[in-house]
């Protein structure tokens, strides 16, 4: 059974059955850039995705932070911290109070990216470095399995993706 609610998933497979879901490395793109295959060595599995230009509101610059965990509910809240995690500061970069983009959050006037413009390769890696280092607080936690992170481009995932990715 796999139960989607507008791109976090809950997914429950009888034993011996698999599944391949399909990951985005940036959340504008229709098209899937890597394959994520899970067996049912796990009772459930939720996966969530957050990032700049998703349904919600981000403080972070991550074009896509896709976390794997027990629930799809932490998943979607660990995916959340994580896209937040993974910010810079740059010239290019353009924050608005959250209800200026959006009249119904609960964000009130809490500063959240609207956009960013291209970025050198070290303030991307600095990043992913500050959103994978959150990602592995939360995995020694055991709140999450792991972790794919990406930002223009540039793609970092812990070993539980790296295990079962197929690209």
């Amino acid at each position: 059974v796999i139960v989607n609610n507008g791109g976090d998933i809950a997914i429950r497979l009888k034993e011996g059955a698999s599944v391949a879901v399909g990951i985005r490395d940036d959340l504008r793109k229709v098209s899937f850039s890597h394959v994520l295959s899970l067996e049912s060595i796990e009772p459930s599995w939720g996966i969530a995705t957050s990032g700049l230009g998703g349904r919600s509101l981000t403080r972070g610059i991550a074009s896509a932070a896709c976390i794997i965990a027990q629930d799809a509910s932490v998943a979607d809240a660990a995916a959340t911290v994580v896209g937040n995690a993974a910010c810079v500061e740059d010239e290019s970069l353009i924050r608005r109070d959250a209800v200026e983009m959006d009249p119904y959050t609960d964000l009130g006037r809490m500063k959240v990216t609207e956009s960013i413009g291209e970025l050198s390769e070290e303030k991307k890696q600095e990043a992913i470095r500050r959103g994978m280092k959150r990602a592995r607080e939360l995995m020694e936690r055991k709140m999450i399995f792991g972790a794919f992170l990406s930002v223009q481009g540039r793609v970092e995932m812990t070993g539980f993706f790296r295990e079962r990715m197929n690209c």
